[in-house]
């Protein structure tokens, strides 16, 4: 007759203080690498409102409007995503040459509210996005009432944060 046992309580227990310690290391080494992520989707959001800013200008140019736009509010701005709710962007044109930079300044979206981004005054115009020490007061309200067809995501960022901006 064959002697067949299992594991002690010992050798479980173990098996156990293993798996915890493993875990212990890995979950936050993993939350860490997905806010980072985060954080990289929002800077990245950022340059594509430079280009459709770039866009704007260029089009203002090439249609030889009168007045050129060289400032205003990202609210403004057709993106493709996630509209920012606040912010504002201007031209920096350097001295001689006829090179110019868009700046945004306290750009935030619904999805990371808390955070602002900016790329005035960062090594070659470098978008950076921190978290706000304190909520702004004058944030502009985030609606889709201009934009009757706004795709599926827009709509339901909008509705998000109309909850989120209610609940605060």
């Amino acid at each position: 007759m064959k002697n067949e046992r299992g594991f002690t309580l010992i050798e479980l227990l173990a098996v156990v203080v293993i798996l915890a310690i493993i875990a212990f290391i890995a979950i936050p080494t993993i939350l860490s690498l997905i806010w980072k992520s985060r954080i990289k989707a929002l800077e990245d959001s950022c340059y594509g409102l430079i280009e459709a800013i770039n866009e704007k200008y260029i089009t203002n140019v090439l249609n030889e409007k009168d007045t050129q736009i060289t400032n205003g509010v990202v609210t403004d701005i057709k993106v493709l995503g996630e509209k920012p709710f606040q912010g504002t962007w201007y031209l920096e044109q350097e001295d001689i040459s006829a090179k110019y930079f868009i700046i945004i300044e306290n750009v935030s979206f619904p999805s990371m509210r808390d955070y602002i981004c900016t790329n005035k005054d960062t090594p070659n115009n470098r978008v950076e996005c921190k978290k706000s020490d304190a909520l702004e007061l004058n944030r502009i309200e985030y609606s889709n009432e201009e934009y009757t067809h706004c795709e599926e995501v827009n709509c339901a960022l909008n509705e998000l944060y109309k909850k989120i901006v209610k609940e605060s």
